[in-house]
């Protein structure tokens, strides 16, 4: 009985697809540790940067010294890559997770949507496009992870408090940081002029603090969105997909609409 149908709509879905959750599972103690290693990472770049700056503003006769000079450039440089890779290795978590996430919404809905994970994963990885829509993406998934009674309700343009509070934060920390940085680097000011090396050092660390900002953000939506989809689906595997009642493990159909159900997936 275990390969039974459950019939929906003319769309027919296994036991399993309906009560076993989807591909996530195995993302949960990686986003854990990704949140750990994101403010180590930051964290040694910023030291690293320290150094750096401390070299530039010492003597010249201490920056003279070439062994001096390799040793803070390359603590520097790999302040810098520890931190471009952990940046590129949450892009590509994030988008398997968007594919994920957005599939599962089939089983937890018992819609069919062939298209939805691959236009999900368009908008949150082409660059730019996923600064503009992210409101889009992210709200479908938030809100598609809930059973139909308990989704949030729009505060904004459809946008729930939750995700509209973070898009928030992302904006104006991605903004706000990455202008300061560019102005820094750019600016015509004589004092940052003349302190150019350290000026461009210190924008860089700013910049850093704001994509780490950015992305621990980021990995917060997805945990809270793992989880709501984990526990939907535990829910889900005890209700008839046709009407919401609640299933008796004696019976091979829905005591209300007659659906017929795999309700003893063990025999």
């Amino acid at each position: 009985m275990g390969r039974d149908k459950i019939t929906m709509n003319s769309d027919n879905y296994t036991w399993n697809d309906i009560q076993r959750p989807r591909g996530l599972r195995w993302l949960r103690p990686i986003l854990t540790l990704l949140r750990v290693i994101g403010p180590c990472a930051l964290i040694n770049y910023m030291i690293c940067v320290g150094l750096a700056i401390l070299f530039l503003r010492a003597p010249p006769k201490t920056r003279d010294n070439l062994d001096t000079f390799y040793t803070t450039m390359y603590a520097m440089l790999n302040g810098l890559g520890v931190l471009v890779i952990f940046a590129c290795v949450i892009y590509l978590l994030f988008a398997v997770w968007l594919f994920l996430a957005a599939r599962n919404l089939r089983f937890i809905s018992c819609r069919e949507r062939p298209y939805l994970p691959w236009i999900v994963l368009a908008c949150g990885i082409i660059p730019h496009l996923h600064i503009v829509l992210a409101p889009y993406y992210a709200t479908v998934l938030y809100r598609g992870s809930h059973k139909a009674d308990e989704a949030p309700p729009p505060i904004f343009f459809g946008t729930p408090g939750y995700i509209l509070s973070r898009l928030i934060l992302l904006y104006v920390t991605g903004g706000v940081l990455n202008y300061i940085a560019v102005f820094l680097i750019f600016s015509g000011h004589p004092a940052l002029r003349a302190n150019r090396e350290a000026t461009t050092l210190i924008a860089g660390g700013i910049f850093g603090i704001g994509i780490s900002i950015m992305y621990f953000v980021i990995l917060r939506m997805l945990t809270k969105i793992t989880n709501r989809q984990s526990a939907t689906y535990g829910q889900s595997g005890q209700l008839c997909p046709s009407c919401g009642e609640q299933l008796q493990v004696d019976l091979e159909s829905c005591p209300v609409c007659g659906a017929k159900t795999a309700t003893n997936p063990g025999t």
